[in-house]
């Protein structure tokens, strides 16, 4: 099953400077199974933002797996890093967004 998103270049832009992993923590074998995902995660929605031309919106496609650990990131970063209002109101969209589509 996948789950498509919406997403305009200015909102694929913000996912995908949200999504980028600086400096990966390795303590246990599921957090290396969960960087791996992320890291498929980040490739795909910087390949996506890149590859904007002149659409206005275009559909961005998620594994299950993928959008399951997308919320759960997006909620986890908003909680520990600071960004402004309107990224902000951006990543809340998109969590709302893959959290309908999953319930």
């Amino acid at each position: 099953m996948k789950i498509p998103l919406t997403l305009s270049r200015a909102q694929a832009e913000v996912l995908a400077r949200a999504t980028f992993i600086g400096q990966p923590l390795f303590n246990n074998r599921e957090q290396r199974v969960l960087y791996s995902i992320m890291r498929e995660v980040t490739l795909k929605a910087t390949r996506f933002y890149m590859s904007f031309v002149t659409q206005k919106q275009r559909k961005f496609w998620l594994k299950l797996y993928e959008a399951d650990m997308l919320e759960k990131f997006l909620g986890y970063i908003l909680t520990m890093e600071h960004y402004g209002q309107y990224e902000r109101q951006t990543l809340l969209q998109i969590t709302y967004d893959i959290n309908e589509q999953l319930a």
